[in-house]
C-alpha cells in the first residue's frame, strides 16, 4: 500500500466506519447531514487514518530498519512536497529487495551479504539509505550501482 501511495485497506475502512458512526448517531437525533458534512467528517477520520498508519510504521518491526522506517513516517510529507514519485530505487529501499548484498546473498546471487562498495560485512536497505558513503549524495564518491 505505501509503494502505491495508498491508505492501507483496514484504515480506509475504520474512518469509514467512524463517519457512518457519526452521521448515524446525528440522524437518530432528528438531525440532517449534509453531503458535504459527510465528506468533511470523512477527510478528517482518514487524517486521523493516517496518524495512525504513521505510529504504526513507528513502532512496527521495521523500525529495526532505520532508513525503511524513515521513509515510510516521511512518506505523506514527500508525496505532498512533489518529490516521492515511486522509482525502482525507492521500491528497492521500502521492500528490501534489489541489489543489496543482504538480499542477493539470501536469494543466492551472491557469495557473501557483505557491501562491495565500502567493505561492511551487511548491505541492506539500511546501509545504503544511511550508512554507505559510495551512496552519500554529498560524495564526489559515487559509483554504486544497484540496478
Amino acid at each position: 500500500m505505501t509503494l502505491a501511495g495508498l491508505t492501507p485497506y483496514d484504515l480506509v475502512a475504520n474512518a469509514d466506519r467512524e463517519t457512518y458512526q457519526h452521521v448515524r448517531e446525528a440522524r437518530s437525533r432528528g438531525l440532517e447531514v449534509p453531503k458535504l458534512v459527510i465528506k468533511q467528517l470523512r477527510s478528517q477520520a482518514l487524517v486521523r487514518a493516517n496518524e495512525i498508519r504513521k505510529t504504526e510504521a513507528e513502532a512496527s518491526n521495521v523500525a529495526s530498519k532505520q532508513g525503511v522506517r524513515e521513509i515510510l513516517i516521511l512518506w505523506d510529507t514527500w508525496k505532498e512536497k512533489g518529490v516521492s514519485s515511486l522509482t525502482y530505487r525507492t521500491t528497492q529501499v521500502l521492500s528490501g529487495h534489489g541489489g543489496f548484498g543482504e538480499y542477493l546473498h539470501r536469494t543466492g546471487a551472491e557469495s557473501h551479504p557483505g557491501c562491495h562498495e565500502c567493505g561492511v560485512p551487511l548491505d541492506n536497505a539500511v546501509h545504503i539509505v544511511e550508512e554507505c558513503p559510495a551512496a552519500d549524495p554529498r560524495s564526489h564518491h559515487q559509483s554504486v550501482n544497484r540496478e
